[in-house]
């Protein structure tokens, strides 16, 4: 079975890693796996749930990890994030256009995201 989230390091603001969701299924079922992929990690983590929120406000979750485990009650919505990191989903996107197929978002919304064009 495939995982619901891929992870990219990053050093773009405080983020160490942004978590990119791959199915309408929200990585954030799933701390213990990323907890383990990102092994003692202490810093901020960023989500972008594009996948399952579309461009809604809710679409980039940010949260604290210590010593690699994420604080459940760090969850916070960021409205505003750098366009590097926007960059770097997009990116993800055009490379990966297989996983739009797992989301719930528009045919519109997946063609643009599948064509690299700047939402």
């Amino acid at each position: 079975m495939m995982k619901n989230f891929t992870i990219e390091k990053t050093s773009i603001g405080n983020y160490g890693y942004l978590v990119i969701a791959t199915s309408y299924d929200s990585p954030t079922n799933n701390l213990d796996e990323i907890e383990a992929e990102i092994g003692d990690y202490s810093g901020n983590i960023l989500f972008d749930l594009t996948l399952i929120n579309g461009l809604n406000s809710n679409r980039y979750l940010e949260a604290e990890s210590k010593n690699g485990k994420i604080n459940r009650r760090s969850f916070k919505t960021k409205k505003h994030v750098a366009e590097s990191i926007k960059e770097l989903s997009e990116k993800f996107f055009v490379n990966n256009a297989d996983v739009l197929e797992q989301g719930t978002i528009s045919n519109a919304l997946k063609f643009l995201l599948k064509t690299g064009q700047r939402i």
